[in-house]
């Protein structure tokens, strides 16, 4: 009887059984994580790539939309640079309303510009070149002054007006006036400041009026050119206008 007590405590004795060494790493770290992060895990793959989905579309949709809002101001900052406003300039239809809206008589033209929009320099060398002076009649017999000329004006503009005294040119002033025309159109292409010559001085159906005259003048047409001393241009004075920027 005495010989079996050890043997009943040493039964008991056995903690082996008890101990975590016997446990899987994977489940030992699930059972340490928190209960969010034991959901994350055991959540299936293919939740998780929806997930990733769904944020990567909500982060496209916020970009697309800031899109939409900046690029249309974007553009619209760029139009307002590149596209400045402008005015549009008129000499009105008579020479009261010309000088009321401060235009000035250009007599390389033959017209009363704005003078924002006035090539001085252009009309200035003309008139140290040219006969520019204006009779009053073909027969040259009295000159008129630049204030006479600027008060010939024709209903309309440059056509013949049957009803209105034109002033008269000899055919020499009328071919240095085609030059000059065209000089002062090449200075302002150079300079890139065509836009601010008064719509006449730019008028395509003008240049076709010079070349063909100077084309006859020069024996090329039907019939023989002439004589560049002969008076024989009627001129009506008319109203220009053009656009400025502001």
């Amino acid at each position: 009887m005495a010989s079996a007590e050890p043997a009943i405590s040493n039964s008991f004795s056995l903690p082996v059984l008890y101990t975590a060494e016997s446990k899987d790493d994977d489940v030992e770290e699930s059972l340490l994580a928190s209960p969010r992060e034991r959901s994350f895990q055991h959540r299936p793959r293919a939740s998780r790539t929806s997930i990733f989905l769904s944020h990567a579309a909500t982060f496209l949709v916020a970009v697309l939309l800031s899109m939409a809002v900046l690029i249309p101001y974007r553009l619209s900052s760029i139009t307002s640079v590149t596209e400045p406003r402008t005015k549009h300039l008129h000499c009105g239809n008579s020479t009261a309303e010309a000088r009321a809206q401060g235009c000035v008589f250009d007599v390389l033209t033959n017209m009363w510009v704005p003078a924002q929009c006035w090539d001085k320099e252009g009309t200035d060398e003309f008139m140290r070149t040219a006969p520019w002076q204006g009779y009053d009649l073909q027969d040259g017999k009295r000159l008129l002054t630049l204030e006479e000329m600027s008060e010939r004006v024709g209903r309309y503009r440059l056509g013949p007006d049957p009803d209105l005294p034109p002033y008269w040119t000899p055919l020499r002033e009328h071919v240095i006036h085609c030059a000059k025309m065209w000089q002062r159109q090449h200075r302002g292409f150079m300079r890139g400041d065509s836009k601010k010559l008064d719509f006449h001085s730019l008028s395509y159906q003008h240049t076709l009026h010079c070349s063909n005259s100077l084309v006859h003048m020069a024996g090329a047409g039907d019939k023989p050119p002439d004589p560049l001393d002969m008076i024989a241009i009627k001129t009506w004075v008319g109203f220009s206008d053009c656009d400025v920027e502001v």
